[in-house]
């Protein structure tokens, strides 16, 4: 699949980001979408893309996320001796336009392919979901990036507690 990039998110105010989100499925909606999230229902998603039901605000654990982003992009590069970049861009399918992606790092591989990085944090409250590897949530988030931006590989890098 090629993609587009149709915003440079670094450039462009937290409304208008969400505005953009308005016009498609991201990542964090694919395992609403597929009816197998935790936090929220087909139902609700749609209604909420429609414009019928306010977006759930993020909460506390998202704002940190974010903030913590930046540094586990720079102590995954450390860990691992890989490249990291961030990507600051919107991206949507131009064959399922629908499909949108706002990832949080691409890793530049040694053999000089390119992979996706994919952060989360979590307080120690949710180890267990992660006691028996990527919960579902993820795993749905990671596979719509990687079929948007065309990768065929994907990190996790996770930060519990």
């Amino acid at each position: 699949m090629s993609k587009q990039a149709i915003a440079r998110i670094n450039q462009i105010t937290r409304e208008e980001w969400l505005a953009l989100r308005m016009h498609g499925i991201g990542g964090s909606d694919a395992a609403a979408a597929c009816g197998l999230s935790k936090w929220n229902s087909p139902l609700m998603l749609w209604m909420e893309k429609l414009g019928k039901q306010p977006a759930k605000e993020a909460g506390e654990a998202a704002y940190w996320g974010t903030v913590m982003e930046p540094i586990l992009r720079q102590e995954f590069a450390k860990r691992t001796g890989l490249t990291v970049e961030e990507v600051p861009f919107m991206f949507q399918c131009k064959e399922h336009p629908y499909m949108l992606a706002d990832v949080d790092g691409i890793v530049r591989e040694t053999n000089g392919s390119v992979s996706l990085l994919e952060i989360k944090t979590a307080g120690s409250y949710a180890a267990t979901d992660w006691a028996d590897g990527l919960p579902a949530e993820y795993y749905l988030q990671v596979q719509h990036y990687m079929a948007v931006l065309d990768l065929p590989k994907a990190y996790i890098a996770v930060l519990l507690g």
